[in-house]
């Protein structure tokens, strides 16, 4: 049984982050991970207001302390792998991630394609095409179709499936599967920049021009159409 002081001062450091008040959370978490050290949600909810407060490293060391002591709980190794992302360790967060992932029953609302999606972009942006696929490969073997009501992210892991195609220039196949995630209604802006980037690659360019060119006005400030347009680019495409 915890002890009824410490659920109350707890819920009074979380309110007060949930409020925005994070450098008041902040020290009232400091105060309950000194007097219940042995309390990891103390430290957890440290780490988020930590993550908060743009402090990602002490956040790490929270994170850490809690998945030294309880490796199964909740969010600590998403949290983790979030943070070493942002601190530039992208191969570290993949991994934490795939770790994750698999440690979840395929119905668990925790891995959907989402979540499998942001483990292929890790390893993807580590420089690693083919365990991105590898990851990706796990997913629609075992995963796809298993989370009710998480539908609206189905399409992501063929956008990262047509982007790791990418990267290891195989167009046809990236196409393929950027093709998959468009004719899906859950489809989003993203998926189509992909598919232009996979028409362009394949020579198909008067088409992905075409597709570009529609999109301008409403996404032309947006990372994924600067991404088609770098692409197109690199074809030797004239591209405003």
């Amino acid at each position: 049984m915890t002890d009824p002081r410490f659920d109350s001062d707890l819920a009074t450091a979380i309110e007060l982050g949930d409020d925005g008040a994070l450098t008041a959370a902040l020290a009232a978490f400091d105060r309950l991970v000194a007097n219940y050290p042995n309390e990891m949600q103390a430290r957890f909810e440290r780490a988020m207001v930590l993550l908060n407060l743009d402090r990602d490293a002490e956040a790490i060391g929270d994170l850490e302390h809690v998945l030294a002591h309880d490796p199964d709980y909740p969010g600590a190794r998403n949290w983790y792998a979030i943070a070493q992302r942002d601190q530039g360790n992208p191969m570290l967060a993949a991994e934490t991630k795939l770790t994750e992932l698999l440690a979840h029953a395929p119905g668990d609302w925790s891995v959907s394609g989402q979540a499998w999606a942001d483990c292929a972009r890790y390893f993807l942006d580590a420089g690693a095409p083919e365990r991105a696929l590898a990851a990706l490969a796990i997913y629609f073997a075992r995963y796809e179709g298993r989370q009710s009501g998480w539908e609206d992210y189905r399409p992501a892991p063929y956008r990262l499936q047509a982007m790791t195609l990418l990267a290891l220039n195989r167009p046809r196949e990236a196409l393929a599967a950027a093709e998959r995630a468009c004719r899906d209604p859950h489809r989003v802006p993203a998926d189509t920049f992909v598919r232009i980037r996979a028409l362009a690659a394949v020579g198909e360019t008067d088409r992905a021009v075409g597709e570009l060119e529609q999109l301008r006005a409403e996404f032309q400030t947006t990372q994924p159409f600067r991404d088609a347009v770098a692409d197109l680019r690199r074809l030797g495409l004239a591209i405003a």
